[in-house]
């Protein structure tokens, strides 16, 4: 868990996904980023053809109708962090379900934007009735998204992702700081300590650019307990 004897950090967006998503209540993203991103000619995924320009147009279209109000809460919500705790204490309120960890606030989120849209009668779906309550405008073009494919809305997001992360953000740290080693791991660039507030910085700098809000940014120093884990594993893979 080391580069060359050297102490390596992370520094992560938190709720990455949810932050993400805010890039598609801005009506420009349809009309300009979506292009570049999606209408390309291939697939995004597996399976998943890029949306067609003319869906882009509906679903910018659709910004219309989403009060303003609405979206300035959900915005505040992501961009402070406190999405995840706003939407465990109404759905604590609202059906008596309590999450109390961190992981079940954030499997609440994944239930909210991964699942089918057919999912929302489920006994489970508690998280995504409490949001499509809270925010009915925003849910509505979430699920919109999801008609042409289930999993779309996910694979969008997670494409912005790697955009941003892999396609822009590492490859300007690459061009700046040429024999510094970077990895990444889905929302997380990691390299060596002592680089961290370097690479906060660009982060914050370009995402902030990129969406519109300022990203929530952690921090990891990797220390000698991973070490021992890694230990642990090759033991097991011996047995």
């Amino acid at each position: 868990m080391r580069y060359d004897n050297q102490q390596l950090v992370s520094v992560d967006i938190s709720n990455s996904q949810p932050y993400f998503s805010l890039k598609f209540l801005d009506p420009e993203f349809w009309q300009k980023v979506f292009q570049t991103l999606f209408n390309n000619n291939i697939s995004i995924s597996n399976n998943i053809p890029s949306p067609s320009p003319s869906l882009s147009t509906i679903w910018a279209k659709s910004l219309h109708k989403i009060d303003k109000q609405e979206v300035e809460l959900y915005k505040d919500l992501v961009t402070s962090g406190e999405l995840y705790d706003f939407l465990a204490d109404l759905i604590k309120k609202e059906t008596g379900i309590i999450y109390e960890t961190r992981r079940e606030k954030k499997d609440a989120i994944f239930t909210i934007l991964y699942s089918n849209n057919r999912f929302i009668g489920q006994p489970d779906a508690a998280p995504k009735r409490v949001f499509r309550n809270a925010f009915p405008g925003i849910y509505e073009l979430f699920s919109a998204i999801k008609r042409v494919k289930s999993n779309l809305l996910p694979v969008m997001l997670q494409r912005i992702e790697s955009y941003m992360i892999v396609d822009s953000i590492t490859k300007m740290i690459s061009k700046e700081y040429p024999d510094l080693p970077i990895f990444t791991i889905h929302d997380s660039i990691i390299t060596l300590k002592g680089y961290e507030d370097y690479i906060s910085q660009i982060m914050n700098k370009e995402l902030t650019n990129f969406v519109g809000a300022k990203p929530k940014l952690k921090i990891e120093y990797w220390s000698e307990k991973y070490l021992k884990y890694y230990e642990l594993w090759k033991q097991s893979k011996k047995k």
